[in-house]
């Protein structure tokens, strides 16, 4: 059975997740404090064998080298967000309050990509509009939608490289998935993708208006 916790840190709040089954794991996103996600790694007696990265803003990804060097494993992300990542690693630095390092062992994802985790396949698909390079990831009933889709809201657009129209195509992308996904987000609470179809106003107007 596949299990996970949710670790919130940072300056904006950002969720991880360490994903696991056994004493075998992933990590998705890394913009939580890396001594917060070796503590719960303890606790759990997880391994991680690698991390996924939703997009490219630095709440998302600015320990990325850190963790990954630590743990000697590689970062996955959209090659579409390289760009983003080091425009907003510049404010990151500000709020972090030290110096971003880009992460050397990334692997480049493209627009549909499967990685392989203790015999499933967590199958990514790319959902840009809140950054050019979004990604949600999908493993067994979990649906990890980054800042794309979160609890009673979506993703804003107003940041550089992003685009609504990208966003709705993206939404529109997710709500054909099957209801029963627990959606977990890049900031906030979780929540499924029946909820938010039925609840979420934002996710409703953008899909049945364009």
């Amino acid at each position: 059975m596949l299990y996970y916790r949710k670790i919130v840190g940072g300056p904006l709040y950002s969720n991880s997740y360490i994903v696991y089954r056994g004493s075998e794991g992933f990590l998705v996103d890394a913009g939580v404090e890396p001594l917060k996600i070796y503590k719960t790694m303890d606790e759990l007696n997880v391994n991680i064998e690698f991390i996924i990265i939703t997009h490219g803003h630095f709440d998302h990804v600015y320990y990325a080298q850190e963790l990954s060097g630590k743990l000697n494993v590689d970062v996955y992300m959209h090659e579409a967000d390289l760009e983003i990542m080091r425009y907003s690693a510049t404010f990151g630095e500000y709020l972090y309050g030290e110096p971003f390092k880009e992460p050397q062992n990334l692997v480049k994802i493209g627009d549909i990509e499967e990685i392989s985790f203790e015999n499933t396949k967590i199958k990514v698909i790319h959902t840009p509009g809140h950054s050019p390079g979004s990604i949600c990831a999908m493993i067994d009933n979990l649906l990890f939608t980054g800042d794309t889709l979160l609890r009673g809201a979506v993703g804003r657009t107003d940041l550089p490289g992003g685009s609504n129209e990208m966003l709705v195509s993206s939404l529109r992308k997710i709500a054909s998935l099957p209801r029963n996904y627990v959606v977990l987000p890049g900031h906030g609470e979780e929540t499924t993708l029946k909820r938010e179809l039925d609840n979420n106003l934002y996710l409703k107007k953008l899909i049945s208006k364009h």
